[in-house]
């Protein structure tokens, strides 16, 4: 019996990315075991490869207008040999591409996104017109062209729904995923981490995001001040890229700030385990969250979680774990409020360790193997 078939197409392939994209190259290749996947990689970084019961085409032109021609013809290729599900992760312009494509000959088109939309989107005028061009309004025709939108969680369902316009009956959820056999607290060795930043005998509360406003990056010094103050001994480990990151390390660099914070820098993702081993609590001070891939680390390495109240949050933290999230509705209290949560933590033996078992229970939920599942019965059968 021949397998079915799929395409998927990324932005970018790099094993050394430091966000989110090498979990979806895991599930790729777990999909991979189970039926003829194909990948299409608008960009490709770095010598690593995907595993070999996967296809793979690195796309070669630079000049837009033949990228574009380029990704017509692989994929007009790809459905004459038989590949009729096209999906999209976060490729917006290849998701038209792709529905010019199965309109022709036949076949579905599906797009993931996990975005709040409105907060991407810049103005019109003309210095972002090709911001407007190239992003926004591919955005929006995507979402009516595509056969099928994939999101995260019911929450974001509504979003697209309620906020965009999409017909409710065609956006599927499908959760994010997690590799539970690499996310393994007792497979990770803490000695080095630990002493290369000087963390012998201090608890550790990690901040392990974009380095954004969006995700509370900007709190993060009043915090470390208001950690000094509440838990002496305590140590903030930064990790992460982003818009923030050279002015968070001029921040932590001067005055009392150095022996409280420590600003590490992106991290490849393959690394991200080791971190989460030394920490003693996660922080997530994000004003807006739609799902956050991090709470599913940090819970698979026991590590518990104090966040403020986003969507994400409700959608992956369990009852029990919700009981510390901070409401957003007084920025000037959001810190202080924070502070307090992680020390009542770190403070407290028996409750950090129900927060971890909660943790535990909940993550398996979202192993790999098991969304991987849904997904295939939802997308591809």
């Amino acid at each position: 019996m021949k397998k079915q078939k799929i395409c998927f197409v990324i932005p970018r392939f790099d094993l050394r990315e430091s966000s989110h994209y090498p979990h979806i190259y895991e599930g790729i290749e777990e999909i991979g075991k189970r039926y003829e996947v194909f990948l299409f990689a608008e960009t490709w970084a770095g010598s690593g490869d995907i595993s070999s019961n996967v296809g793979c085409y690195r796309q070669r032109m630079h000049v837009l207008p033949l990228r574009l021609l380029e990704r017509f013809l692989v994929f007009l290729t790809l459905r004459l040999a038989g590949y009729k599900t096209f999906y999209c992760h976060y490729a917006v312009v290849s998701s038209l591409i792709a529905k010019c494509v199965t309109t022709l000959f036949g076949g579905k088109t599906y797009l993931w996104l996990c975005v709040k939309l409105h907060l991407y989107e810049q103005p019109l005028n003309i210095k972002n017109l090709q911001v407007k061009l190239t992003k926004d309004w591919p955005w929006r025709i995507a979402l009516k062209a595509i056969d099928r939108l994939v999101t995260c969680s019911e929450a974001m369902k509504i979003y697209f729904e309620k906020s965009c316009g999409v017909d409710r009956r065609k956006i599927l959820v499908i959760p994010n995923w997690i590799n539970l056999s690499r996310f393994k607290k007792e497979n990770v060795s803490t000695d080095e981490l630990r002493k290369r930043f000087n963390l012998n005998g201090k608890k550790v509360v990690l901040f392990l995001h974009h380095l954004s406003e969006r995700k509370g990056a900007d709190r993060l010094p009043d915090f470390a001040r208001l950690l000094k103050t509440k838990l002496g001994n305590a140590q903030l480990l930064i990790v992460g890229g982003g818009p923030l990151l050279e002015s968070l390390k001029v921040e932590f660099r001067k005055g009392t700030l150095g022996d409280t914070g420590t600003v590490v820098g992106p991290v490849p993702n393959q690394k991200i385990p080791q971190y989460l081993a030394v920490a003693d609590v996660l922080i997530m001070p994000s004003r807006t969250e739609e799902f956050g891939r991090v709470f599913l680390e940090a819970m698979a390495m026991e590590v518990p979680i104090v966040a403020t109240d986003t969507i994400g949050a409700r959608a992956v933290l369990t009852k029990k774990q919700q009981r510390l999230l901070i409401p957003q509705h007084k920025e000037n209290a959001v810190v202080e409020k924070l502070g307090s949560a992680v020390a009542t933590i770190l403070k407290n033996p028996v409750l950090r360790e129900e927060l971890i078992k909660e943790g535990k229970t909940r993550v398996k939920e979202f192993e790999m193997r098991k969304v991987v599942s849904r997904f295939a019965q939802l997308v591809i059968s």
